[in-house]
């Protein structure tokens, strides 16, 4: 049967589209997730699952205690930026000029950069608005160096923090931040790859640097501008 031809070709003919059912179908598969399902299953009922809280570590200058986060899984899948996000955030930087300030880390967030010197996670952004009250921050309409730069959507939940970092007389400002788990940039203040509808509202305060009460003895996390320890508790 084998060296019939008429045997070989009735094969080929029922083979062809059992293969191209097989392959249509193999191709619609979707991929499988980076971690184990139950690590996933785990962070999904638990946004905080990756971090450990220190609730008494800092405080506004009002003496109103604001939580802080270590991270003890940076692998976690809360700890990750969702793909559509990402994508963005790589077109932004191509097409954008970036100055790239400081690598990748999930260990700290924009507001920990800003408020906890690149130490810790700030997670909670009506803490923020706490802070802003606490701290004598006051709403600024031509922003200054060392400003802070606040995103807020639509309806008014901040978003995003950074900290001003030029400011011309011909309108020119520029801002540092830290992009989630990813680089910290300095960057035009407007749009934010991940969030184009946040608007920034620059905030400035009489107090020396930005450090919560309690933490002016972690050295913040350093930046190329920093070129003295005179500076070192202003992040």
């Amino acid at each position: 049967m084998a060296a019939d031809p008429r045997w070989a070709w009735g094969v080929l003919l029922l083979a062809c589209p059992l293969l191209a059912f097989w392959w249509s179908s193999a191709a619609d598969e979707p991929d499988l997730p980076l971690e184990p399902k139950h690590e996933a299953a785990t962070d999904a009922g638990n946004p905080n699952a990756a971090l450990e809280i220190l609730p008494d570590l800092a405080r506004t200058d009002r003496g109103r205690p604001i939580e802080l986060f270590r991270v003890s899984d940076p692998n976690a899948p809360s700890m990750k930026i969702p793909p559509s996000e990402l994508s963005r955030m790589q077109l932004y930087k191509v097409s954008e000029r970036l100055l790239r300030m400081g690598p990748a880390s999930a260990s700290y967030n924009c507001h920990g950069w800003v408020f906890a010197g690149g130490r810790y996670r700030l997670e909670n952004p009506n803490d923020v608005d706490v802070i802003l009250k606490d701290n004598g921050y006051v709403a600024a309409t031509v922003p200054q160096e060392d400003d802070l730069a606040i995103y807020r959507s639509p309806i008014g939940v901040i978003v995003h923090s950074g900290l001003v970092r030029a400011a011309s007389d011909d309108g020119l400002v520029l801002v540092e931040s830290k992009w989630g788990p990813l680089e910290r940039y300095i960057h035009k203040p407007d749009p934010l790859p991940f969030d184009v509808t946040a608007r920034c509202t620059y905030y400035r305060s009489a107090r020396r640097g930005h450090l919560l009460r309690g933490l002016e003895d972690v050295k913040k996390t350093p930046s190329p501008r920093d070129s003295s320890a005179a500076r070192d508790g202003n992040p």
